[in-house]
């Protein structure tokens, strides 16, 4: 259930330019646009602003939002070892932060971060969808961004969004979409369908 709905989103995250899948379960990327002003998907769910907040995921099925944050060492370097925690705000709640269960993190919403060549680069896997290609960057002390490309152009990720449909025993995905900045500032809004 939460495979199906996570696979046809990140793969948005993959921004890499790679022909999606022929699987409607992989989704594929139906357009990238330039729009004057951020989308808002959820007005009735807070924009998270968390500390170290590097990216942040709202689905239609609650206001629960999956925070991804980078860790810093002392000297404001990411952690080498463990550079990004990833936890739920429960806003159906109280808004109290959450650790993913074990099956969120292995199946889902989980990463798999390996340090680049480049000093303060990351490489960053998403559980639920290996290929997608991302890149953890330090930007300066106590400072980094999730960058993901598409073609020779790169993106800053800042949120995303899935609209899913509980009309079966498995939710249906409709859409989701990815948020972001390119070079020149500009946001940019990537539809995916499956």
């Amino acid at each position: 259930m939460v495979r199906q709905l996570l696979v046809t989103f990140l793969l948005a995250f993959a921004l890499s330019g790679i022909a999606p899948a022929a699987d409607a379960a992989s989704g594929r990327i139906i357009s990238i646009t330039r729009p004057d002003t951020p989308a808002v998907m959820r007005t009735d769910t807070p924009v998270p602003a968390e500390p170290a907040q590097l990216f942040y995921v709202q689905r239609s099925k609650n206001r629960n939002t999956v925070i991804y944050a980078a860790r810093f060492d002392a000297q404001g370097r990411l952690d080498r070892r463990n550079p990004i925690a990833v936890y739920w705000r429960r806003y159906e709640e109280e808004g109290q932060v959450q650790n993913l269960s074990l099956d969120q993190r292995l199946l889902a919403f989980g990463v798999r971060v390996r340090p680049l060549p480049t000093e303060g680069e990351f490489d960053v896997r998403f559980r639920v969808m290996a290929g997608a290609r991302i890149t953890l960057r330090q930007t300066g002390p106590f400072a980094a961004e999730m960058i993901g490309s598409y073609g020779n152009e790169e993106i800053r990720l800042v949120y995303g969004h899935v609209e899913a449909r509980d009309d079966g025993l498995i939710p249906r995905v409709i859409e989701g979409r990815v948020f972001g900045h390119d070079a020149n500032g500009d946001f940019v809004d990537v539809l995916i369908r499956p």
